[in-house]
């Protein structure tokens, strides 16, 4: 089964008090939570971190190698981002 690389875009819209807005009170906004990420502030999923650590570890591919392959999907991703990455999530 080919590799299968897809970009998540999550959308947290924000909700204000129509009421509140027009009467000029104070307008309490409400906005869904950022989804949890195994690095604080990150971008990188759970599974995108698995893959490029079993491929280091297990497969022995090197980061400049594993660099080439996302560029060849169409992902820019450094040496340094992924390498930062194995640091925080060990």
């Amino acid at each position: 089964m080919p590799a299968k690389v897809e970009v998540q875009q999550h959308v947290r819209p924000k909700y204000a008090c129509r009421h509140c807005e027009t009467h000029n009170t104070i307008t309490p906004i409400k906005q869904a939570p950022v989804p949890p990420s195994p690095i604080p502030k990150g971008i990188a999923t759970p599974s995108l971190l698995s893959q490029i650590i079993t491929a280091k570890y297990q497969y022995h591919m090197p980061l400049y190698r594993q660099e080439t392959q996302f560029k060849q999907w169409g992902i820019h991703l450094s040496r340094r981002t992924m390498s930062d990455w194995m640091m925080k999530s060990s």
